[in-house]
């Protein structure tokens, strides 16, 4: 009974990290950092997941293949260089796995002559129940769903409705402009 307990903690999800640029992803992370799923939360999400065999494999080098991936299909560019990385986690290392991942995204689009706008952001709390609920409504992820919020609250003249088809850079573009 012992072993099976321990196997079964050692295979729990600490974190979810979500990449959204147009496509949008979803990684579930297990306790040692390997990705324990893949999914996408939109079609061109799973356009770039398709040949992908991501599970089990480290969050690093999982995330360089999205976005190597995202990068072949055109989706990131030198005119469209924005990428949203959510990590929703509870545990202590959120922090510093949020630090890492945009350190590693700006780096690799660095190396392909791209000056990414690569914007970060932690889920933690119960708060974003409310998001979670829309993303799922919207087929989309926490992640793009609590950057829409933050612009809906800001009392910029637009919904949810309008800002939900828009890609990450469209919504930083009018981020930066409110």
């Amino acid at each position: 009974g012992a072993v099976i307990g321990m196997q079964l903690d050692s295979d729990a999800i600490t974190s979810v990290v979500s990449i959204d640029v147009n496509p949008g992803i979803e990684l579930s992370i297990g306790k040692k950092d390997t990705v324990k799923k893949a999914v996408a939360t939109n079609d061109d999400g799973a356009v770039i997941l398709e040949g992908l065999e991501l599970q089990g494999v480290d969050v690093d080098t999982a995330v360089s293949a999205i976005i190597g991936e995202m990068l072949k299909a055109g989706y990131i560019s030198a005119e469209a260089n924005s990428v949203l990385i959510t990590v929703d986690t509870k545990s202590e290392g959120g922090e510093a796995l949020r630090e890492h991942l945009s350190a590693s995204v700006t780096e690799l689009l660095k190396a392909q002559s791209i000056d990414a706008a690569v914007m970060t952001q932690i889920i933690s709390d119960d708060i974003d129940d409310a998001v979670k609920a829309l993303a799922k409504e919207y087929n989309m992820s926490s992640g793009k769903a609590r950057l829409i919020c933050e612009l809906v609250s800001r009392g910029g003249a637009h919904t949810f409705d309008e800002l939900k088809a828009l890609t990450v850079n469209e919504l930083a573009l009018l981020l930066d402009a409110t």
